[in-house]
């Protein structure tokens, strides 16, 4: 390829994107949404009965930055907050690195509920994981130095703000400060997610994003050590809530000798790395006709007829063998035997109709045989308009489209 211009490409994509990176896994565009995440002392960050003492001690990555978080003498809170850093509806993974001082507790969450996780940071525990808005709450050890990561989930109806807030003892935070304690901080983050934190994302005077977002063409290494320019057509994501098989618009549905289904939220690792991934259980019952099910279904509307679609679903199965039902209603099946690696299965070339319906089942008396029982792990549902899948696009609330490669 000439060097001196002549083989250059133009590239261009007006929205964000995901790839199979070099590790093989599944990588979305992450943001950071919390300004001046090293800098608690900058006025993005409100103050109430607190002070900052900036780059007061060393911090994780072994910079002099880290900032210490002290209690002023009043009766009150005494904490940093992000006023309105949590713009719209949503849900929000909020996180910082933490080391103990004169306090060794801390509360993270949602200052406009009131809502926070509470960790003890002498112990490395959770005292309090989950309250009203907040849930999740987790800690980790990240150094030698007593340093703790430790986040939350926080799900909101409208704008709201993150907080960052001393305990004195037990769950505590409104007490009379003595005017010199507290604890240190930084790498605040703040994202959309409903799992928890992702790797850490430094920002300044505005929201950082890392991944393929717009414009950034992708380097695709799936099935190969050697990555491939990805160009792909513009395709939407009409399955909302696309990892969320927990949540009330996926149809826990029965018949005949069926079992409503289980979800449990983010119990595996998924293709993305990281652990967001929904265990299913499914149970047909006793019965062997086509008339005894077990679903978990997620209704599409809008669709035209004649026109055809393409369903996908990455399944891994707790011990192997599991056989489900990829379905599209009113239009087919697919019996699919899933193994403990995670496999992206695909209906593909349909047809759309009014009404249809996409999911994972057990129906007995359909291409049998088939196992009454299944357990298994489900990641990234996606079903777009096109005779074949394109690669995962995410979604949490709403359909999303991808903008044509060029």
């Amino acid at each position: 390829v000439p060097t001196d211009g002549s083989g250059d490409l133009d590239f261009t994509r007006a929205s964000n994107a995901t790839r199979v990176n070099s590790a093989g896994l599944i990588e979305k565009v992450r943001t950071n949404l919390a300004l001046y995440s090293e800098e608690f002392d900058d006025a993005a960050w409100a103050k109430t009965n607190a002070t900052i003492t900036a780059n007061s001690a060393t911090a994780p990555d072994g910079t002099l930055t880290a900032d210490k978080l002290v209690e002023n003498a009043l009766l009150g809170q005494h904490s940093v907050a992000r006023v309105g850093g949590m713009t719209a509806a949503g849900v929000y993974a909020l996180s910082v690195f933490v080391k103990a001082a004169e306090r060794t507790r801390i509360a993270i969450g949602n200052a406009s509920a009131g809502d926070y996780a509470i960790f003890d940071l002498s112990l490395g525990t959770v005292v309090q994981a989950s309250t009203g808005t907040v849930t999740n709450g987790k800690i980790s050890s990240i150094d030698a130095n007593g340093y703790y990561r430790v986040s939350c989930t926080i799900t909101v109806a409208a704008p709201a703000s993150p907080q960052i807030a001393l305990v004195s003892t037990g769950t505590t935070t409104t007490y009379l400060g003595d005017g010199t304690s507290g604890l240190f901080l930084w790498g605040a983050q703040l994202e959309v997610s409903d799992f928890g934190a992702t790797d850490y994302i430094p920002t300044t005077t505005a929201a950082v994003s890392v991944g393929m977002t717009a414009d950034v063409p992708r380097l695709d290494y799936l099935g190969s050590s050697c990555p491939s320019l990805l160009l792909e057509p513009q395709r939407t994501n009409l399955v909302t809530f696309s990892e969320q098989f927990d949540n009330a618009s996926w149809i826990k549905s029965i018949a005949g000798t069926g079992v409503e289904a289980s979800v449990v939220a983010n119990a595996g690792i998924s293709p993305s790395g990281y652990q967001d991934a929904d265990l299913i259980t499914l149970n047909s019952g006793t019965g062997t006709t086509a008339f005894d099910q077990a679903k978990v279904t997620k209704n599409i509307t809008g669709l035209t007829t004649g026109v055809a679609y393409s369903e996908s679903i990455w399944l891994k199965g707790v011990s192997g063998g599991e056989q489900v039902l990829l379905g599209i209603s009113n239009i087919g099946n697919l019996k699919v035997t899933l193994t403990t690696e995670w496999q992206r299965f695909v209906l593909s070339n349909v047809s759309g109709g009014v009404f249809n319906s996409v999911g994972v089942q057990i129906r007995r008396g359909l291409q049998e045989p088939l196992n009454s029982y299944a357990q298994f792990y489900a990641w990234g549902a996606q079903f777009e308009q096109g005779s074949y899948p394109t690669s995962y696009i995410p979604t949490l609330g709403t359909s999303v489209t991808r903008v044509a490669d060029a």
